[in-house]
């Protein structure tokens, strides 16, 4: 699969004159993608795509829940996560962020957002509005191996898969990085730019997180900037790297 928007695909296209991510729900959104083509075969290619989403839509029909529903009972009440959701309340407005693109304009002004509506799609890859305290609380349980405050959310082996790298031999995310379950895995010791085992993944305005287990740190840096850019995290890491050893 792909997403349409990040690479120049043939199949890219196809997604674009009727994205399955411009559906009013998972069902609807599968309708979609069931009838585009794949742009590799299976285990033969790394490629960022809606695949997250259809995890959320398999998610969806197991639990027989909304996709917000399932995270709130299983993920957000567990670890105290009070502030995340798909949704902006009224309450939580004066503490939500608009975005900017690289030059100070603004890009999305936060009263007008969507997620200001709580009808809009539930994305397994993408949506949820969140704080820096709310994401720690979740990286610490991924870094305590799946325990937070006397709460079990996933067992050992659980975390160890989702941070192993996945991929066949021969395949690489963007050519140099491993893929666990839904985090990118650090093949290689870069030093001060990124530590053997280091797991993470950044999101679509430009925030970032990355745990390294045998440091026992985890780096969370949430900028609002709009197109996606590395800057923040690729300026940040050397410095808390260096730290350790000053």
């Amino acid at each position: 699969m792909t997403y349409g928007f990040f690479s120049a695909h043939i199949v890219d296209g196809l997604y674009m004159k009727n994205h399955p991510l411009f559906s009013r729900d998972a069902d609807k959104m599968l309708a979609k993608l069931s009838q585009l083509p794949l742009v590799h075969q299976p285990g033969t290619k790394w490629h960022y795509s809606v695949a997250t989403d259809v995890l959320g839509a398999l998610v969806e029909r197991v639990s027989g829940q909304s996709l917000g529903e399932f995270f709130q009972t299983n993920i957000f009440k567990p670890l105290g996560m009070v502030d995340t959701s798909f949704h902006v309340s009224d309450a939580q407005l004066p503490r939500f962020a608009s975005s900017y693109d690289g030059f100070g304009n603004l890009v999305e002004w936060f009263e007008l957002s969507p997620y200001r509506m709580p009808s809009r799609f539930q994305s397994g890859g993408g949506g949820l509005v969140s704080t820096a305290t709310d994401y720690f609380y979740f990286c610490q349980m991924l870094l305590n191996g799946g325990t937070l405050n006397g709460e079990r959310l996933l067992k050992d082996e659980t975390v160890e898969a989702i941070t192993r790298n996945q991929l066949p031999d021969g395949v690489w995310t963007y050519g140099v990085y491993g893929f666990g379950l839904g985090v990118q895995v650090q093949m290689q010791d870069w030093g001060t730019k990124a530590h053997l085992g280091q797991y993470g993944w950044d999101g679509a305005a430009s925030t970032h997180f990355w745990i390294s287990p045998d440091d026992e740190l985890i780096f969370i840096a949430l900028s609002q900037r709009q197109p996606f850019s590395k800057e923040l995290k690729e300026t940040l890491t050397p410095l808390v790297y260096e730290s350790l050893h000053s």
